[in-house]
């Protein structure tokens, strides 16, 4: 295991207690595929090398293998703010079908493509599979939002509705992939936002270090 160590003993307890944030916990869970996903399937939108490898880590969440290889070898860098999952709590799998115990292959299980998901407790949400992206607004877009709204998957990624506020009146209100990452460059995005008339609050913020207030709230409790 791994993870930034600091001079100061309490901001090394945080990356350690925001490292474990980053880390997919190893239990058994059911698997369940967005409907998007399942036309892309169906449709053979999707190549048949990637599909496998879906079957594969479907087995795999199924049997509650050990499947941190497949993250990105950045989960490490725990000063760094992974907006990915600290604000939209989503993990990105690389798509290389390789499961592998030791963690420390991480950097050499790299592809081109890679697996969206969300990873709850007792399930786990496929949401979409995409080329390795470029630029970090190219992680999470406005599709791939569109894909967890439509599925009823909004929750699933800490964001409640909340009943009763004028939406008109409500800003930001999202509606392009240039408004995402907007609120990425803010550093944080514990705001409520609209989408699709609705209104949204976050469940799970960030603290203003960049780190999950997870890992802050286990740090005074010690």
């Amino acid at each position: 295991m791994n993870y930034k160590r600091s001079e100061i003993a309490s901001d090394t307890i945080e990356n350690f207690f925001s490292y474990l944030f980053k880390i997919i916990p190893q239990c058994k869970r059911n698997v369940h595929y967005s409907e998007e996903l399942i036309e892309k399937i169906n449709q053979n939108m999707i190549d048949d090398k990637s599909v496998q490898v879906l079957k594969v880590y479907e087995t795999a969440f199924s049997e509650g293998r050990n499947m941190n290889s497949l993250l990105s070898n950045n989960i490490k860098q725990t000063q760094k703010a992974d907006f990915l999952r600290y604000t939209w709590h989503i993990y990105h799998l690389h798509m290389s079908g390789k499961i592998v115990e030791d963690e420390n292959q991480m950097k050499n299980n790299r592809s081109d493509t890679q697996l969206l998901c969300i990873i709850c407790e007792n399930d786990v949400y496929f949401i979409d599979v995409i080329s390795h992206p470029k630029n970090p607004e190219e992680y999470f877009n406005i599709q791939t939002l569109e894909i967890i709204y439509h599925n009823g998957w909004m929750e699933h990624i800490g964001f409640l509705q909340i009943e009763n506020i004028d939406s008109e009146t409500l800003q930001p209100k999202i509606t392009d992939t240039e408004q995402i990452f907007k609120l990425y460059s803010k550093g944080r995005v514990n705001m409520q936002f609209e989408f699709h008339g609705k209104v949204y609050s976050p469940i799970k913020l960030m603290s203003a270090d960049g780190h999950p207030y997870d890992a802050t709230d286990r740090l005074i409790m010690l």
